[in-house]
């Protein structure tokens, strides 16, 4: 062969090696890269709409725990305040707390009314006997109660041995220490509610 030839074949099988990587990177490679281009931004799009729902899922989280609380809170006030007198819960709100600080309770009375601020109150007058230290317990677990109440009166008397034994029923289970003198007296408090309209 001579040597025009050999060259010509060469640029000949050159200009189809040419043309074929050309055809492969027209009819296969190219769409792939656009392929994955594309797939590149749909990751990328996907990203950030689970970026924004997992920021809505937060808040939504956030609200509801917002919410829950309110509703918390909401029955914290009712409880507080509520919409109907309830004297028997604060007939067993004053006997339990009485119990728990060995106040004895000799006389109770209940008088409901509405005031001008269109609160209800219950005023709660009662005749106890007991020792200092008890009614002072009674009166600041009385304070810690949930109910919303206000101590209106205090009178308070130093008993006797004798009428102490006299007004416990004749039991001489109770002793009279001299630091804790045994008084009896009167209480006066009140509970409000908001009635209802």
């Amino acid at each position: 062969m001579k040597e025009t030839s050999k060259q010509n074949i060469a640029i000949l099988l050159i200009t189809l090696l040419i043309i074929g990587v050309v055809f492969i990177y027209l009819n296969f490679i190219r769409p792939l890269l656009e392929t994955i281009k594309n797939n590149q931004k749909l990751i990328l799009e996907t990203k950030e709409k689970i970026r924004i729902l997992t920021d809505y899922k937060n808040k939504a989280e956030q609200l509801m725990n917002y919410y829950s609380n309110l509703v918390n809170q909401i029955n914290n006030i009712n409880l507080a305040l509520p919409d109907e007198p309830q004297t028997d819960q604060i007939l067993a709100i004053i006997d339990d707390l009485a119990q728990k600080n060995k106040l004895s309770i000799q006389r109770i009375n209940f008088e409901e009314s509405i005031g001008e601020d269109e609160l209800g109150r219950v005023e709660v007058k009662m005749d106890f006997i007991g020792f200092y230290e008890d009614l002072k317990n009674f009166l600041k677990e009385a304070e810690k109660e949930l109910r919303l109440s206000d101590l209106k009166s205090l009178s308070l008397k130093i008993l006797e041995e004798s009428q102490l034994i006299q007004k416990s029923g004749g039991s001489k289970t109770t002793k009279r220490e001299s630091s804790r003198a045994a008084l009896t007296g009167q209480l006066s408090l009140v509970f409000y509610y908001l009635p209802k309209k």
